[in-house]
């Protein structure tokens, strides 16, 4: 089960992304485009697996054994279960301009975050239909907005751009590269519809480049 599913690693406030190449519900293997050495056999891990069947599937276990760009996780107990369309992301790699506003002005001394209304190009690493992860070029914390929006979405009207407002929610360290967990901003069923056809189209795509491999 999970075969083919994105998986998101935390072992203790590190994280790795992949995909999950088998899963019998006692172990999983892992296969990630890097990996860091801290990662190593004995490493206690939770595993967050997003099935588009299942749901958001969170797993606690122990790495026992390590290739160079797979893990093998077993002793499985599965913590959660949340069976919800949102739980479903898609990993994807697009550059796209965005506007930055910050939650608040930094105070004086302190580290350069966003400045007022800020333009930059901004990678987006992963969609939902109700958020998107992101890496920045300039530090962002919690609270900061930015208008961006998602290209190549199908709809009744063909292929086009969603403009959408987020809020950035969490960050992570992963591979020594911050992302932005953000969620967007306004209740929109329509959006919301539109992207959740956008993800599922992605991911039935994914899948297939994989079985052909």
């Amino acid at each position: 089960m999970h075969e083919l599913r994105p998986v998101y690693l935390d072992m203790d406030g590190v994280y790795a992304s992949g995909h999950v190449e088998w899963c019998d519900g006692a172990a999983m293997r892992v296969e990630l485009p890097s990996l860091g050495r801290a990662w190593t056999v004995g490493a206690q891990v939770r595993a967050e697996v997003l099935d588009d069947v299942r749901g958001r599937c969170v797993y606690d276990g122990t790495v026992t054994h390590r290739e160079d760009l797979a893990l093998e996780l077993s002793g499985l107990a599965r913590v959660a279960t949340v069976q919800e369309r949102e739980a479903v992301r898609v990993a994807v790699h697009e550059v796209v301009a965005a506007k930055v506003t910050p939650a608040a002005k930094p105070a004086a001394g302190s580290a350069a975050g966003a400045a007022e209304d800020d333009e930059v190009k901004v990678t987006l690493v992963d969609l939902s239909a109700h958020g998107l992860r992101l890496v920045a070029p300039l530090k962002l914390a919690p609270g900061d907005t930015l208008e961006l929006a998602v290209p190549g979405v199908e709809g009744p009207g063909g292929v086009r751009e969603v403009p959408v407002r987020v809020a950035v929610v969490r960050t992570q360290q992963m591979n020594d590269v911050t992302h932005y967990g953000c969620r967007f901003l306004g209740h929109d069923a329509a959006r919301t519809e539109l992207l959740s056809r956008h993800v599922a189209r992605l991911q039935r795509e994914e899948l297939r480049r994989r079985a052909s491999y």
